[in-house]
């Protein structure tokens, strides 16, 4: 049985804890701070900006998926959207990987 929200709306950022991944980010280590925000408050979005940026997210949240199914039998879903950012002086078009734990089906 599926609730209200699943899917997730790619456009809804409210009450969600962006995490912000660079290029030059570690996947380990996001992926257990996605790992950790997930488990803590059952969703998570990742922003990226940029082709590496986006690379080092993907491999984190792919390492994530892993790790909260094989060690706490968490599924999750993964919903790509773009988003506009604001950086500096302006604005940036970035990925945004909306992030939330799938209801079980019992």
């Amino acid at each position: 049985m599926m609730s209200d929200n699943y899917p997730p709306d790619p456009t809804d950022t409210t009450g969600r804890k962006p995490l912000r991944v660079g290029a030059g980010s570690n996947p380990n280590d996001v992926a257990g701070a996605i790992a950790n925000t997930v488990r803590q408050d059952g969703a998570v979005d990742v922003h990226a900006i940029g082709a590496h940026a986006v690379n080092q997210a993907l491999k984190a949240v792919i390492i994530a998926m892993d790790y909260l199914d094989q060690r706490g039998g968490l599924r999750v879903s993964v919903v790509p959207s773009f988003v506009k950012l604001d950086v500096g002086d302006g604005q940036k078009t970035a990925i945004r990987l909306a992030i939330d734990v799938v209801p079980s089906e019992s």
